[in-house]
């Protein structure tokens, strides 16, 4: 009896160990499988097995891309959340890999899949004839004459009344992001929905706070990125995730219902409009369009235009602030020009903008100094192709590494250094954006809303300095201008000024004095 215990005891234990053997065995294999590159594939860092990211990873992702393309070179190699992506950082290889290359994929990310409902949009979708569609009734939109006049109808009225809000605060401390983010989510909203709120509106509130819910969304899926099989786990991170995506497109799917009981379809308010419209057309001309537009992609292509016409602007804008506060000269020669040419009262017209080429240089050089998409949205290869001498395999993600271009001593004289002028002739008239120069991108995917988003932060920083000269708030020092770059956007870390009013008078209720 007792042989035949100690018989099955060691049975047990051989075959436990077999079992732990194997395990390790497999570990081993797929750590060293890890640290594998195809040949020819871009040189990078030390990647440790086990380990999420490369060494010289952690931390500041800005001071880190910098480091590593001053050893490695234009193009290298880094591992991120597990797995290792291709980085570039020379302007005219990008512009190879974005206009000549097939670079126009995107890698699978857990809550850009939730917010996109699998791959329905423009911006998270991969690059197909559907897509290409899409993108053309898009950019269609937002050229439309009457979508674009509301839109800056709508920034009037809430930089009016955010105007007074402002002067309330009667020279105390205060921070400008939230009140930024009125004037452009107004003007977002009624490009999108074509209805126009006032800033103290519920329901605008309402969608501001939907929105801001969205941004705050990625930040609860970093460790699925890192571990896909995590998203079928119900983690609070996954349930904050899913949550505040359903709100989102419950919220804008609301916004479609109504539009289609409420709008005249010869009357276009805004992009929501148009798109219902081309909906109808298509059906009433038995055109089928069901394979790239349907209602899915008319709420999907809403949520795209909202998430990236109000979250750039409004952090670009920030910076905006904090760089004319730390550079006082700029802001009073921007002021004379806007004095010069619009006055004092009236506020900023479109058509205005072009004849203040020192506000543009402004804006300009704040996109340069501070380019608050470091490394763009991810892109990934659809085929094996060939960059820089190096091979670079069939689905690689790959950043376009803006912020090193943008601060490059080879293309810009002392980088570092915040002057306009660069953007300037020797007359002080506007010079053409260099190549060198890559705010929204480039190539197929470059951003469809750059006009939008230029003419957005144009008008909303025009008429703030036009009205105002921003200082530091007493006992708190400048704003620091060093990026807050953990999570590859260039974060302006949060700061209060003093604004000091420059009218004489009040103005009134009319939206310009001009009309």
């Amino acid at each position: 009896m007792v042989s035949i215990i100690l018989d099955t005891v060691y049975s047990f234990l051989v075959s436990q160990t077999d079992v732990i053997m194997t395990v390790i065995l497999l570990m081993v294999l797929a750590a060293l499988w890890s640290k594998h590159a195809p040949n020819g594939f871009p040189p990078g860092p030390v990647s440790w097995p086990f380990v999420a990211n490369s060494s010289g990873m952690r931390g500041d992702l800005s001071e880190n891309l910098l480091a590593l393309s001053e050893r490695y070179g234009d193009i290298l190699s880094v591992k991120t959340k597990g797995r290792k992506k291709v980085v570039i950082n020379d302007v005219h290889l990008i512009r190879e890999a974005l206009v000549k290359k097939e670079f126009a994929g995107r890698p699978w990310r857990f809550f850009n899949d939730l917010l996109s409902e699998g791959g329905k949009d423009i911006t998270d979708c991969s690059y197909s004839p559907e897509y290409v569609a899409r993108r053309e009734l898009l950019i269609r939109s937002l050229r439309n004459a009457t979508v674009r006049q509301r839109m800056e109808e709508s920034a009037r009225e809430a930089f009016l009344q955010v105007k007074h809000s402002i002067c309330d605060r009667n020279g105390k401390p205060f921070n400008p992001q939230p009140y930024l983010a009125l004037v452009v989510g107004s003007a977002a909203t009624s490009m999108c929905f074509g209805r126009k709120y006032k800033i103290d509106d519920p329901e605008f509130r309402e969608i501001m706070s939907a929105f801001e819910n969205v941004l705050e969304g990625f930040g609860h899926a970093v460790q699925v990125d890192m571990f896909p099989i995590l998203r079928h786990v119900p983690t609070k991170g996954v349930r904050e995730c899913k949550k505040v995506v359903s709100d989102w497109l419950m919220l804008i799917q609301s916004k479609i219902d109504q539009r289609k009981t409420q709008h005249n379809e010869e009357e276009i308010h805004g992009i929501i409009d148009g798109l219902l419209k081309f909906l109808k057309d298509a059906d009433e001309s038995g055109r089928d369009v069901s394979s790239w537009l349907t209602d899915v992609n008319v709420r999907q292509i809403l949520s795209n235009v909202f998430v990236a016409a109000v979250a750039p602007a409004v952090t670009t804008m920030t910076w905006f602030v904090a760089c004319l506060v730390n550079y006082p000269a700029v802001q009073t020669r921007m002021q004379k020009e806007i004095e010069d040419v619009i006055g004092r009262e009236s506020l900023l017209l479109s058509s205005d903008a072009d004849t203040l080429p020192y506000c543009r240089a402004v804006i300009l050089e704040v996109l340069r100094i501070r380019t608050v998409a470091l490394k763009g949205l991810p892109h990934q290869t659809l085929e094996d192709t060939c960059l820089g001498g190096y091979s670079i395999p069939s689905g690689t993600e790959i950043w376009m590494y803006f912020g090193s271009v943008n601060m490059n001593s080879k293309y810009w004289q002392e980088p570092e250094e915040f002057r306009p002028e660069r953007f300037l002739d020797e007359d002080g008239n506007a010079l053409p954006s260099p190549n060198t120069f890559l705010p929204f991108s480039a190539g197929r995917r470059k951003c469809v809303g750059e006009s939008v988003a230029m003419d957005l932060m144009t008008f909303t920083c025009v008429s703030l300095f036009q009205h105002f000269t921003f200082s530091p708030a007493p006992g708190q020092g400048k704003p620091s201008l060093k990026p807050d770059c953990r999570t590859g956007i260039a974060k302006c870390l949060p700061y209060e000024v003093v604004a000091r009013r420059r009218i004489g008078r009040d103005m009134d209720d009319q939206v310009n004095s001009k009309e």
